[in-house]
């Protein structure tokens, strides 16, 4: 219960989920996150290019060529700028993909860094799963350290928690303990869909 409250999924998005499927108010969020980058990006990108279109302006303003050589040095860094992030906003709408849902089960251990809450989901392997929420309740208290959890995310630089439930959950309202779904015994990493 405390999962779905501080991640606002429902008992019908972690019975999908378990079932291997997406619903629409998950695909909703989905594209919420899809907005919020996009725009993101357009508004730093367009920073960029009205730094640039004011350093020209400032420089034909001033008049004679010598004015010319900063603007075009700050309108290359911008460019660079746009450049260097772009692959990373990439990656990040590109990883905002329903069929790429992933789960992960284990126990949970968590740090805080740079106001950022670190938790990492130790299934068995070589790695485990890392997701990141900000460091502010109720996100702090949502997962028991210790404790074994499943969950299921989309992947990427930054991974998208979906859903998830405490492995030793007892069954209520639609949610299996473990064992009662086939993917509720699930130890390893392994994509779903």
């Amino acid at each position: 219960e405390r999962l779905a409250a501080a991640f606002h999924f429902s008992l019908a998005d972690i019975n999908a989920n378990l079932q291997g499927r997406i619903t629409e108010q998950q695909i909703k969020f989905i594209r919420l996150q899809r907005r919020m980058l996009w725009a993101g990006f357009s508004v730093f990108s367009g920073a960029m290019v009205l730094t640039v279109v004011f350093f020209f302006w400032m420089s034909r303003k001033s008049g004679g060529t010598e004015g010319h050589q900063p603007a075009q040095i700050i309108s290359c860094l911008a460019g660079l700028i746009v450049l260097f992030y772009t692959p990373s906003f990439v990656r990040r709408v590109i990883a905002l993909d329903p069929s790429r849902m992933l789960s992960a089960a284990g126990r949970v251990s968590g740090s805080i860094r740079s106001n950022r809450y670190f938790l990492h989901i130790d299934s068995g392997g070589s790695s485990g799963v890392d997701l990141q929420f900000p460091a502010v309740e109720p996100y702090l208290s949502a997962f028991d350290p210790g404790e074994e959890y499943m969950v299921f995310y989309l992947p990427g630089s930054v991974p998208t928690f979906l859903s998830g439930r405490a492995v030793n959950e007892t069954p209520r309202d639609g949610i299996g303990g473990e064992g009662e779904h086939p993917a509720a015994g699930i130890a390893k990493i392994a994509p779903l869909i």
